[in-house]
């Protein structure tokens, strides 16, 4: 009896742990982007300062969130950016945080656009 008593003790132990570890999830601040930048000659451009503006629209083209962001490409020309986070420099949109964005409601479309270099 002692014994039944002390696995239903441990088991409501888990299950408030489990609960408890939802309750504090949040929304995810931001996701990552990679990408290789290349001229119109498909060439890859290498160790250069770029300007990059991230948009996203929503299933009607509605600009949902817009961002830009300066990265510095690498050897590859490759870059990588987290979008959405807290130090973006946000120029545009109708959500004013990431968790204000319904990503439910219909598909969204990430739109990349680099400024000349």
């Amino acid at each position: 009896m002692k014994r039944i008593n002390l696995l239903r003790r441990i088991a409501g132990i888990f299950a408030l742990l489990c609960l408890s570890i939802t309750l504090f999830s949040q929304v995810p601040q931001g996701f990552s982007y990679q990408a290789v930048a290349r001229d119109a000659d498909n060439n890859p451009l290498t160790n250069v300062s770029l300007t990059i503006h991230f948009s996203i629209l929503d299933g009607s083209d509605q600009l949902i969130w817009k961002e830009q962001h300066s990265v510095i490409t690498n050897d590859i020309g490759m870059f990588s950016q987290v979008i959405c986070n807290d130090d973006a420099d946000k120029t545009g949109g109708s959500a004013s945080v990431l968790a204000a964005i319904d990503w439910g409601a219909s598909a969204h479309q990430l739109k990349v656009e680099v400024d000349d270099w």
